[in-house]
């Protein structure tokens, strides 16, 4: 039984549709492992990710995004200490 020429156009589509999901998951799943890979790196402070910032204030280890002190509220990255207003 031969096929005719509309059902090939059918399989050949078909066959492209799998082929262009493989390849966009093969993508993601890459995608992916790089974005876990760069995080895990962060979270143990290997090089290649961001540092902890330590505050110049209280000298307490913040995170590595992280603007403000958890600890006292300084900003980070300030060049000078500032004095307490209250006390």
């Amino acid at each position: 039984m031969v096929a005719d020429g509309g059902m090939l156009w059918v399989v050949g589509l078909m066959i492209v549709g799998i082929v262009g999901f493989i390849l966009m998951l093969a993508t993601l799943i890459g995608a992916l492992v790089s974005m876990m890979a760069r995080a895990g790196r962060a979270l143990i402070g290997l090089p290649g990710g961001p540092s902890p910032r330590t505050c110049g204030r209280c000298r307490h280890v913040n995170a590595a995004h992280a603007r403000y002190c958890a600890q006292c509220g300084q900003a980070l990255g300030a060049e000078r200490e500032t004095t307490d207003v209250h006390g």
